[in-house]
């Protein structure tokens, strides 16, 4: 891995002050206030997905909220209440485990893995195996000036999903 140089230092700085410019009408909480509570706020969205309680989950973005799975882009919040819904329809005991959690500026990024048993179909092309299913995933949570999530970029590893399913078979199977 390399080292940081003066030019890199020199670039976070300007990176720094580009986004504190953008952002000078956010409320004047701390850097660490709005890391911590960004990352809060994603901490509790893992939480009411676990639970399904997806109504609930869906206060916490913005009304123009956009979300990004992969090479396709879905707005506003039911959509990603139907994502969910498909996964809990597949596995009702989906368990999303949010193993790093990192807040810088407006963002968060999450790498997950999601463990659950494939009990239900899933999108009308996997019928229940009840075999365990066990991926990963990585989001980028972005925020607005209150505090809502306004986008989320997600690349999960669905190869692996729809291998477990069995809806593509393992290499050499």
């Amino acid at each position: 891995m390399s080292q940081p140089t003066a030019s890199n230092s020199a670039r976070d700085e300007q990176a720094d002050q580009m986004w504190r410019t953008a952002h000078a009408d956010m409320p004047k909480l701390s850097d660490e206030e709005i890391r911590e509570r960004n990352r809060n706020t994603i901490l509790q969205l893992q939480n009411l997905i676990n639970q399904e309680l997806f109504e609930d989950a869906k206060k916490l973005f913005s009304h123009d909220f956009v979300f990004h799975d992969g090479g396709m882009t879905f707005p506003g919040t039911n959509a990603l209440v139907e994502y969910f819904e498909t996964l809990t329809v597949a596995m009702a005991d989906l368990v999303l485990d949010f193993q790093s959690v990192i807040a810088q500026f407006d963002r968060v990024a999450v790498r997950m893995v999601n463990r659950g048993t494939h009990l239900g179909n899933y999108r009308g092309m996997a019928p229940p195996s009840g075999a365990p299913v066990t991926y990963t995933a990585v989001c980028i949570f972005v925020f607005n000036a209150d505090g809502r999530i306004k986008e989320a970029w997600q690349d999960c590893d669905t190869l692996a999903l729809l291998m477990q399913f069995g809806v593509i078979k393992m290499p050499g199977s």
